[in-house]
């Protein structure tokens, strides 16, 4: 408790400090408040994940109940994660919002971020009703400051006010559900709550359910509400946009988790197929659009939305084994969730700096007009391959063992019954499938486009190098990446202890087996058939649980799935380094001559001939042409005799899918119910006398019938 208390002192302290000195010093001040606010509150989650859980009662309100701050395991590995943003995103500020002295006032930018990380742990910490909803309010408002600082951009306003009307409508949602639980309680606090669900009637718990997840779902980018998502980060500067992805979107998947796993445990299977079907869509649009985008900061906004459909789904198929009475099934669906929730923030927020240092170098954001930038700028070409690498699922980083995890829980319908619920898991796995091949796709284009080949405009091959703590921020997330793909069996054995709280238990024992734990209860045959395989490897030099991510079935299947990450990355590593051995070796009896790239009799090889980002996704472009295809193209030819064609210009609008499918529609039909009203202010006095009476007679009507 106190290291939470010193965390908001730190925090609020910081801010007012940070808007009180001069401005010059305003980043300083708020980077060192700022990192010192997110070490207090790692050591908060670590205690709370120990299981030093608090309550601390505050003030009484009339007629609204107590307010109460106290963090169980739950709400400490989220606190966990944004600690560990929140340390290296102020470490990036420092320096980087120098890029905004000329035009903004960065005090302001500095203390609003001071704030909002207060309020996010404020959101994560109340147990009780009113306390959430407030804090909820005050960070989303927060969070408006925060991506409309650049408020001179005419894009920046609009773009802003979108993202805070989207999440007040899900705040009215999350209300609504909220107070439908405390009234059924007879009490706002999370535990009378929670310990009054089980006697619900099933339509007030679907009623609850369809709230929450929507409402809560507009935050966390969820389908079909993710349409704010790219409009907000292009404006937002790096470090709020890290936090935007890193931070803040986990807050809507918090809320989900808190009322459908906690407060109110789902019991209706067609809730989760609800929960993984809209998982499935959310990630399959959202990489499609990733894969085809040329601006560095969009391409990374859809990706939220697509990874934010996975962990969906892996909370989906965790709600659909409890409601069926699989709850060791249900307990790894929700840890492979909330582990790749942890990978996500670490790598979208490594990737959303890194998006701020490549404008801070070159100028621009744009793939196509970038390239080259791994001779000018090493540091942040290695730190944004770990980023890709972890986004894309790939060995060593932590993404690999989290997205496989989804995919073997999802494979663990086959020992349902239901065909219907079985049918809806194969659908969301092809769609996943299809997810994670796109996205290896996506984000091997956007580290080759940005970085490799040769520079493809002046800004590019003019880069400029990036100050210390810029480089250090991405090199600390850099090498989060890389220790969460070293040992995820501890953090999954971690996270065992987390979904326990909410009732499901074994998942952490049944993934990660004490191989060599004292006292194993596994049987001596079973252990021993995984000795020769290198199960005991380590056990001098690691405590358990070891280094195996596994499943253990029945007598007949005794292993269901089995995969070593740390093995594999050191097969990695070894195969890399004989690779480097044979070529040494190879070119140490050749001579080999380094020229100049020679392109069809020209001399050498112009950036204007070589591949862009637009030529790289327009394959998926072609594809997925129903999704992604502009619905409108204007071709403008400017000649100056009619054999010569001195330019042309084209122009594409590419509205949002759901912009086309489901909101164009509603606003166009809301648009003629308006025009129909509007045909009513004609300016006669005897229409308008018409209105009233009938108005007062309807009226009277009405209370008769009463």
């Amino acid at each position: 408790m106190i290291a939470f208390l010193v965390f908001l002192a730190l925090c609020v302290g910081g801010g007012v400090l940070t808007l009180l000195v001069r401005e010059r010093h305003a980043a300083v001040v708020a980077t060192g408040f700022g990192m010192l606010a997110g070490v207090a509150l790692i050591v908060s989650a670590a205690q709370g994940l120990a299981g030093a859980v608090w309550q601390l009662p505050l003030w009484q309100l009339p007629a609204l109940g107590r307010l109460t701050l106290g963090v169980d395991r739950l709400s400490a590995w989220f606190l966990l994660i944004t600690g560990l943003v929140a340390v290296p995103v102020f470490l990036f500020s420092a320096r980087y919002l120098r890029h905004y002295a000329a035009h903004y006032r960065t005090a302001g930018a500095a203390g609003i971020a001071l704030f909002l990380l207060a309020s996010i742990g404020l959101t994560l910490a109340t147990r009780d009703v009113f306390g959430f909803l407030f804090a909820w309010e005050i960070m989303s408002a927060l969070c408006y400051l925060a991506v409309n600082f650049e408020h001179l951009h005419d894009a920046t306003p609009k773009a802003g006010l979108i993202m805070l009307v989207a999440s007040e409508a899900g705040a009215l949602l999350q209300l609504v559900a909220l107070l439908l639980l405390a009234a059924h309680a007879g009490s706002t606090q999370f535990d009378v709550i929670a310990a009054h669900a089980a006697g619900m009637g099933a339509g007030l718990a679907w009623a609850i359910f369809a709230l929450s997840f929507f409402g809560f779902g507009v935050k966390a980018g969820l389908f079909p509400s993710m349409g704010w998502l790219p409009r907000a980060h292009p404006v937002a500067p790096a470090p709020a946009s890290a936090l935007l992805s890193g931070v803040i979107v986990n807050l809507g998947i918090y809320g989900i988790v808190r009322v459908n796993a906690d407060l109110l445990p789902v019991v209706m299977p067609a809730a989760g197929v609800i929960v993984l079907l809209v998982g499935a869509l959310g990630a399959i649009i959202g990489i499609l659009y990733a894969t085809i985008e040329t601006e560095f900061k969009r391409l990374l906004a859809h990706s939220t939305i697509e990874n934010m459909g996975l962990v969906a789904m892996g909370i989906g198929a965790a709600l659909i084994f409890r409601a069926l009475h699989q709850p060791v099934f249900a307990a790894m669906a929700l840890i492979a969730a909330l582990l790749h929730l942890l990978n996500h923030s670490i790598a979208k927020s490594l990737l959303f700096l890194s998006a701020g240092a490549v404008d801070t170098a070159t100028g621009t954001r744009d793939l196509n007009a970038l390239g080259g930038l791994i001779h000018r700028l090493p540091w942040l070409a290695a730190a944004c391959l770990a980023g890709c690498m972890m986004l894309a699922a790939l060995p060593p980083t932590g993404g690999f063992a989290s997205e496989w995890l989804l995919i073997q829980s999802l494979l663990r319908s086959a020992e349902l019954a239901s065909v219907p619920v079985r049918l809806a898991f194969v659908v969301a796995g092809a769609l996943m499938a299809l997810t994670a091949g796109l996205a290896l796709s996506a984000f091997t284009r956007l580290f080759a486009m940005a970085f490799l080949g040769m520079p493809r405009s002046a800004a590019a091959q003019q880069a400029r190098p990036l100050p210390a703590s810029m480089r250090g921020a991405l090199v600390l997330l850099a090498a989060g990446c890389i220790a969460l793909g070293l040992l995820p069996t501890y953090i999954v054995a971690g996270l065992g202890t987390v979904v326990g709280t909410l009732g499901l238990h074994g998942g952490g024992g049944a993934l990660v087996p004490p191989f060599y734990a004292p006292g194993s209860a596994l049987p001596g045959d079973f252990v021993a058939s995984f000795h020769a395989l290198g199960a005991q490897l380590g056990s001098s030099l690691l405590p358990p649980p070891g280094l195996v991510l596994m499943h253990r079935g029945d007598a007949a299947s005794p292993v269901a799935f089995a995969a070593a990450p740390a093995f594999l990355d050191i097969a990695l590593v070894l195969g890399l380094l004989v690779l480097w051995l044979v070529v040494r070796a190879f070119t140490r009896t050749r001579r080999l001559a380094r020229q100049r790239a020679w392109d069809g009799g020209l001399p050498e090889l112009q950036p204007q001939l070589t591949y862009t980002a637009t030529g790289f996704g327009n394959p998926a472009r072609v594809i997925f042409a129903a999704v992604v295809a502009p619905n409108a193209a204007q071709v403008e030819e400017q000649t100056v005799a009619h054999q010569f064609r001195a330019g042309i210009k084209r122009t594409e609008r590419q509205p949002y899918a759901l912009d086309r499918w489901l909101f164009g529609p509603l606003l166009g039909g809301a648009r003629r119910i308006a025009d129909a009203f509007a045909a009513m202010h004609h300016g006669k006095l005897n229409g308008y006398v018409a209105y009233a009476l009938a108005a007062l007679l309807l009226a009277l009507g009405v209370a008769f019938w009463i």
